[in-house]
């Protein structure tokens, strides 16, 4: 079965209580790791994911570059992409009955250099400096392209147009169209080596008119880079273990790339507090996890 702990942004209650909530109820189709079999047969075969005692790695479902390119497409018939979309489905026709409006943020998961990473394992990152391998790359990342494209408008013209509420929303932002795509594999890379393999995943923003990207804090030095694709709306930076924290390195750069793409993360309250002269320098979404009500109204008092 799918795992449907991520299909609703609150999760808790019945589906009635949606009204009474505070805040805008959103759904992601969050079709996460599922999203590998949605892509052609090849997808059948689990990549084999090895646990050592200080790393993990995939073991790659593509061996080569070439290996079963054709069946790298997108696939309605597919049966987890059918069930997600009868639960998608099952949620409109509650909000035509009920009238309770939510957003929908279509959650396609991987850009097109996570879905190669996906087919590839960490061979993906040897792809990156075979010069002999450098067509064969581009081939799998055009024709992940055309998969992610080909889905996301399978999804919107099939199951998006009876929605009551037609702007789409992540994390209480609404992003006008667009869709949530995740790029972990960009922040183990350079800049330069980004900007390469940029024009795959803007192709997929500009035709979208718009996204919402998820990365990690260990890509804080890909802001700037991420900040220059046209029609990005926001970029997620999740808080990563044994690294730099964004909270703790706002500096020049990163306020000025913040008024071309705002950013989204999670700080501490005491990181909050800290650097609360910063904040209206920029644009920025931040979470704060406060230990009771008390600590959460000293941090709305020190809001900018």
């Amino acid at each position: 079965m799918p795992d449907l702990n991520a299909w609703v942004l609150r999760t808790f209650g019945d589906i009635n209580s949606i009204e009474q909530a505070p805040f805008l109820a959103a759904i992601m189709p969050d079709l996460n790791a599922w999203v590998l079999r949605t892509f052609g047969d090849i997808n059948s075969i689990d990549p084999v994911i090895h646990h050592e005692k200080e790393t993990n790695y995939l073991e790659p479902p593509l061996k080569n570059l070439e290996d079963a390119f054709d069946q790298i497409s997108f696939n309605p018939d597919n049966i987890y992409f059918k069930a997600h979309m009868t639960i998608l489905k099952t949620f409109i026709e509650h909000s035509h009955k009920t009238k309770d409006y939510f957003a929908i943020c279509p959650f396609s998961h991987f850009d097109p250099l996570d879905l190669a990473n996906q087919f590839r394992g960490n061979d993906l990152m040897f792809d990156f400096y075979d010069e002999n391998n450098a067509d064969r790359l581009h081939d799998l990342l055009e024709r992940c392209t055309r998969s992610i494209l080909d889905m996301e408008n399978h999804i919107r013209q099939n199951h998006l147009n009876d929605c009551l509420f037609p702007e789409r929303a992540v994390g209480g932002c609404l992003l006008s169209g667009g869709t949530y795509l995740s790029c972990d594999i960009g922040d183990m890379i350079s800049p330069e080596m980004l900007k390469t393999y940029l024009p795959y995943t803007n192709k997929i923003i500009n035709q979208w008119g718009g996204a919402f990207l998820h990365h990690h804090e260990l890509g804080i030095h890909q802001i700037p880079t991420w900040s220059e694709s046209p029609n990005l709306c926001l970029q997620f930076l999740n808080r990563d273990p044994n690294t730099r924290h964004l909270a703790q390195t706002i500096d020049d750069t990163i306020l000025e790339h913040s008024l071309k793409t705002p950013l989204f993360f999670i700080a501490t309250p005491e990181e909050f507090k800290e650097n609360a002269h910063l904040w209206s320098q920029g644009k920025f979404i931040i979470s704060i996890n406060c230990n009771s009500l008390h600590e959460a109204e000293e941090i709305i008092a020190t809001r900018p």
